[in-house]
């Protein structure tokens, strides 16, 4: 997730987001989805429910920090986006941007 969403836009994030739940709720496949790339191999997540909570987490947090900085000063985002790193932990650094998972 951190490789694809590494030089893109806010709006470009959501995107992507939208397309990785859409895939992990079976709307979509991952031939479908070709903006996913390697994160498209995820896809067999959505035949065990209990784990697409799992593989949405990093999603929904990249989400909440969207919602939470956009809503603040969406300048200092855009500059700042690209140090976005996410630990396999599902630790999330961004300026401006506190989550709790």
């Amino acid at each position: 997730m951190s490789e694809l969403c590494k030089n893109k836009t806010p709006e470009e994030i959501r995107k992507l987001s939208t397309a990785f739940r859409a895939m992990m709720l079976g709307e979509k496949t991952g031939d479908q989805l070709p903006e996913l790339g390697d994160a498209s191999a995820l896809e067999g997540v959505k035949k065990f429910s209990a784990r697409i909570k799992c593989a949405m987490l990093a999603w929904e947090a990249v989400e909440k920090c969207l919602d939470q900085v956009l809503g603040n000063n969406s300048g200092l985002f855009v500059r700042r986006f690209t140090v976005l790193t996410v630990y396999v932990q599902f630790s999330i650094t961004l300026p401006a941007c506190s989550l709790a998972y």
